[in-house]
């Protein structure tokens, strides 16, 4: 026999073998789905036993989870094992077939139904995928989902907040005594599959069981529950929203270092206010309204615009102050308090005497009119304004002290007196003007003090509250 007639023969008696495999898999999905029962019905032979399904979810991605809405989106592979009983076959008759595919149409499938769904598609699933049947009758359904569930958000310490979301999985239509729900907790069942998701980090799956009676039904109903464990990632909120936000509230307390001659303290503290709110805007839109937790940066934000708003008022008043004409004499205590250990804590050198008061004295009948001056130093550290006219009273005195008459020199005498009162008034409104300057200078001064200070703790008592430590 030659090669080309021994070839021949090799392919006419595999070709059949071939053949037989497929008739015989074809031969047995037949045999099975002609003794089949409805697929509506549940595949145990005993109609007081259960179905028992176990599920298993691998969660590959978080798709979104959206704090305005307060839900989530994943995409996992889901599983579903259960034993059909009417499925059953002994592998030595069918060519020692051991396993098959059937449509999902054809069997009987498990109720399971997300409880907490919001998908208006309700569950995304692959219905196209076959079950897998093995030969003792366990059915394996293995389909990729796409699950959108309701997940309520905690943002008390945004953006450095962990979140905890739940997929709620139990029967619909079948109670605890028709179809037992539980979960895989097998090796196969651990979350490596994972991808990174840019905003949030998954740090562990937690599975429980549950048994739980409603009102609206008698029947005991099993629950399994996956919760997610997620963490933000903060860099992306902490360059954009709280490193400008802590800015912003220092940058509001230099207001008042401005000098009260500058006409932008005002554009200033309303710039920054404007700032501050558009910041809290934004944040207020990414997030949910709710009444039990509201962000921590979102109060820090209304303390910052109560700040900011307190900055403008007391520059308002201050500026008042030194553009209108003062109300007089600065008061006692209030000079010995800006002037003394307070104005040195705060860093001003300044000397000045609070109860400047300068009295005109007229004498009649020839007698020389004199000033009584106890204002002896002003603000600005100058001189005494008694020093200037130490020349016209010596001119004055000697003048008097002379014997004539001459009307000349009694014209010349009033006009030297009275343009020695003119400038002592001068003089003394100039350093009434000075020291009320240096009050708004000093009251500036202790307000950025006490208000940056404030600011300052109560930032970093902020951040480290939100950041956990």
């Amino acid at each position: 026999m030659n090669l080309f007639q021994q070839l021949t023969l090799l392919i006419l008696l595999l070709h059949p073998v071939k053949l037989l495999a497929h008739n015989t898999e074809s031969q047995l999905i037949r045999d099975l789905l002609d003794n089949y029962i409805i697929p509506s019905a549940r595949p145990v032979k005993d109609n007081t036993q259960n179905v028992t399904v176990m599920i298993r979810l691998i969660v590959l991605q978080v798709i979104e989870l959206n704090e305005k809405r307060q839900d989530i989106t994943v995409s996992a592979w889901y599983n579903a094992f259960w034993k059909d009983e009417f499925m059953v076959w002994d592998p030595n008759d069918y060519n020692n077939i051991t396993e098959i595919f059937v449509e999902q149409s054809a069997l009987w499938y498990p109720d399971v139904t997300l409880y907490n769904n919001v998908d208006d598609e309700f569950e995304r699933t692959k219905k196209s995928l076959n079950l897998n049947v093995k030969h003792d009758g366990m059915v394996d359904l293995a389909t990729p989902v796409i699950l959108k569930s309701f997940c309520k958000m905690h943002l008390r310490h945004f953006p450095f907040d962990k979140q905890e979301c739940a997929l709620e999985f139990g029967g619909w239509v079948y109670n605890g005594g028709q179809q037992d729900l539980i979960p895989d907790t097998g090796h196969k069942s651990k979350q490596t599959e994972f991808n990174q998701n840019g905003a949030w980090n998954l740090t562990d799956v937690s599975v429980q069981y549950i048994q739980e009676k409603y009102n609206c039904c008698p029947d005991v109903y099993p629950r399994v529950i996956y919760t997610l464990f997620l963490e933000r990632r903060e860099r992306f909120f902490v360059k954009i929203i709280l490193l400008p936000c802590c800015l912003l509230s220092i940058l509001t307390m230099f207001v008042f270092l401005l000098p009260p001659e500058s006409g932008e303290k005002m554009s200033f503290g309303v710039s920054t206010l404007l700032a501050i709110l558009l910041f809290q805007q934004m944040i207020a839109e990414a997030l949910p309204p709710s009444a039990d937790s509201a962000p921590i940066l979102q109060e820090y934000f209304t303390m910052l615009t109560c700040m900011s708003c307190i900055s403008i008022v007391c520059s308002a008043v201050l500026l008042n102050i030194y553009n209108c004409n003062q109300p007089g004499d600065i008061p006692k205590w209030l000079a010995n308090v800006l002037f003394g250990k307070v104005g040195k804590a705060i860093g001003r050198k300044t000397s000045t005497c609070a109860d400047e008061r300068i009295s005109l004295k007229r004498k009649k009948s020839g007698e020389e009119n004199e000033l009584a001056d106890h204002a002896n130093c002003m603000c600005c550290g100058r001189s005494s304004i008694t020093q200037f006219d130490e020349r016209p009273r010596h001119i004055s005195n000697r003048l008097t002290t002379m014997n004539s008459t001459s009307e000349e020199l009694k014209l010349i005498l009033n006009e030297l007196r009275n343009y020695s009162n003119e400038y002592k008034r001068e003089e003394l409104n100039n350093s009434k003007k000075e020291n009320w300057r240096n009050v708004v200078i000093l009251v500036d001064r202790l307000l950025f003090v006490v208000l940056f200070t404030i600011v300052v703790i109560v930032t970093i008592t902020v951040i480290l509250i939100i950041s956990g430590n």
